[in-house]
Formats: C-alpha cells, sequence, structure tokens
C-alpha cells in the first residue's frame, strides 16, 4: 500500500519535476520457462546427481547378482587312500578319487533367480524414483529463481521511482511546497525497499548456486535470467487421470515391486525345506601299478526336517517383511 502511494505522489509530482524520467532496463538474455526447458536441464540429473548415481550403482548390483545366480554349484573333488594289508589295497585298490555334484532340483535356482531378478526391477523403480524427486526439488528452485527474478527486477524499479520521489520532494521543500517529515518517510521507504532488494538478491544468488549443486556444476556457473511460464489451464479431475496416476507414480510403482520381492523370498524359503540332493562318483585304482579296480555311483542328501521349526520361522519372518511392504504408507521415505 505504501508502494502504491509513493508511486500515485511520483505520478503527480514527476511532470513538476521537468526532464527526471525512469530509463527502461536494457533488454537482458532472459528465458521464459517451460516444461521442455526445464526437462532438458533435469536430464543432466541423471549422470551428474549423487543420489541418483548410487541408485543407479544399487541397479547395476542388482543385475550383476542375477547374473551370479547359479543353476549347478560348484562340484566337490575327493581324494584319499587306504592304508591296509597288501593283498586287500592290491584288490580292492587303495587310491580313492571322486567328484561330487550338487543337483538343481526342486526349481530351487529359478526360484533365486526370480528373487534378483524382482529385485532389479526395485532397484530400477528406485532410480526413477530418485530422480524424480531430484526434479521436482530442481524445478521448484528454478521456479523460485524465476520469481525472485521478477522481484529483483521490481524492487530496482521501486528504487529508481523512489528516487524520483525524493528528487522532486526535495525541489518542493525548496519552493515551500512539502515537509522534511515527506521526506523522512520517503526516505524510510526507499531504505525498506534497498533492504528487501538485498535479501531478494541473496536469495536469487542461493537458487542458482542450488542448481548448480544438483546438476554438478561449478558454484559460480552462470545462468540467464528466467520470466514465470504463463499460468496453464485448470486440469479437471477424471477416473482416467486417477488411473494414470496411481499406474505411474514412482513410489507407488518402486512399492508395488517391492511387493512382489517379498512374495518371491517367501516362495524361495519355503522351497528351502526340500532337501538338496547331490550325485557324485568314486573311483579306485592301485597304486602298486595304476591299474583300476573299482567304481561306485552315489547319490547323498541332506535331512532338513530336524530343523523343520527353523524353517517355518524363515518362513514366518519373510511373510511379516512381505506384510510390512504391503502396509507400508505410500508417503513414507
Amino acid at each position: 500500500m505504501k508502494i502504491l502511494l509513493i508511486f500515485a505522489f511520483c505520478a503527480a509530482t514527476v511532470p513538476l519535476a521537468g526532464a527526471a524520467e525512469v530509463q527502461p532496463r536494457p533488454a537482458t538474455n532472459r528465458v521464459v520457462l517451460s516444461a521442455e526447458y526445464i526437462s532438458l536441464l533435469a536430464q543432466q540429473l541423471r549422470t551428474n546427481h549423487p543420489g541418483v548415481a548410487a541408485a543407479d550403482a544399487r541397479t547395476f548390483a542388482a543385475a550383476q547378482n542375477l547374473r551370479a545366480v547359479r543353476t549347478w554349484e560348484d562340484p566337490m573333488i575327493r581324494l584319499g587312500g587306504m592304508a591296509a594289508r597288501e593283498p586287500m589295497r592290491a584288490d580292492e585298490g587303495d587310491l580313492i578319487y571322486g567328484v561330487e555334484q550338487k543337483l538343481p532340483l526342486f526349481g530351487k535356482p529359478k526360484l533365486a533367480r526370480a528373487v534378483a531378478a524382482a529385485e532389479i526391477d526395485v532397484a530400477q523403480a528406485n532410480t526413477e524414483y530418485q530422480f524424480q524427486l531430484r526434479r521436482v526439488e530442481f524445478t521448484k528452485h528454478i521456479l523460485q529463481a524465476a520469481v525472485n527474478d521478477h522481484f529483483v527486477a521490481i524492487g530496482r524499479e521501486d528504487l529508481q521511482w523512489l528516487d524520483t520521489a525524493l528528487l522532486t520532494l526535495e525541489g518542493r521543500i525548496a519552493t515551500g511546497q512539502a515537509s522534511q517529515l515527506d521526506l523522512l518517510k520517503a526516505q524510510n521507504e526507499k531504505s525498506k525497499r534497498a533492504e528487501r532488494l538485498i535479501t531478494d538478491t541473496n536469495q536469487r544468488f542461493h537458487d542458482r548456486v542450488a542448481m548448480n549443486i544438483m546438476l554438478g556444476r561449478s558454484l559460480d556457473e552462470p545462468w540467464p535470467d528466467f520470466e514465470l511460464p504463463p499460468v496453464g489451464p485448470p486440469i479437471a479431475h477424471s477416473p482416467k487421470l486417477e488411473s494414470l496416476a496411481l499406474k505411474f507414480e514412482p513410489k507407488l510403482r518402486m512399492m508395488r515391486h517391492e511387493i512382489r520381492r517379498a512374495q518371491a523370498a517367501v516362495q524361495l524359503v519355503r522351497r528351502q525345506q526340500l532337501p538338496d540332493v547331490s550325485a557324485g562318483i568314486d573311483v579306485r585304482n592301485y597304486s602298486g601299478d595304476g591299474s583300476f579296480r573299482q567304481s561306485m555311483l552315489l547319490l547323498s542328501m541332506n535331512l532338513p526336517w530336524g530343523n523343520r521349526a527353523k524353517y517355518k520361522h524363515d518362513i514366518s519372518r519373510e511373510e511379516a517383511k512381505s506384510l510390512a511392504t504391503e502396509w507400508r504408507p505410500a508417503t513414507t521415505n
């Protein structure tokens, strides 16, 4: 209100002051913000922002984990000998060697790959989520920078008008048409506007530094002056719009993948209750002349039933994790 009164006073008194007119500022390289311009800048966040780079590294690690899932485990090689009397060693063989291989039964490797693949989906969704978070933050900074550019331009114009008002008041005081009180009021208003201009200028600098940090640039990298885009049309709510928001919202997509990963982990732990079966072959030779004596084909398996209660606890743990993932609200980070 004070500024409007002073502007009105200046408009009435400037013609009396003669040729004291405010010259317009020269044109600068101003950029009108648009969705395309912001998106072009925001793409640099994918490679330059540490948070997004860390999420990309986790995605790469998840991909390597999937490739590392083994269908066939490393074989076990056995080598030994028998100590006995010469006739027994010559008859049965005293040099024993063999190999044992764990068999990929009951779909355990397939379920392990399913868990690893679900982990990739979660990591990729998290990468997109982290990028969108930084994009929103960057958009806020660049829009605020445009607002501050506007405030700074207005503040400079205010000071120019106030300078004109002070010159006019000084002339009117000299002719007895104004008092010192009017001059003090105008000087006080100019001081407040100068302080506000300093604050707006500092905030303008802060937003540009923040944008440079997010894009991995030098802190003093210059930016053009920004202008706010025109006001967009209202967006009417519709079931289709709501459906698209629920389908493509980054945080919800990541949470859906986390639920699938938890469910896959439950299935894998359930399958772990089944025994591990290994096949092997043992061969015996006589060390005296190296001739073959006998070979044996062996099948071995562990007995998991003794730890049935432990496996139940494993299953309960993974089911609780899956339930916690489903119940977690989308507003948490």
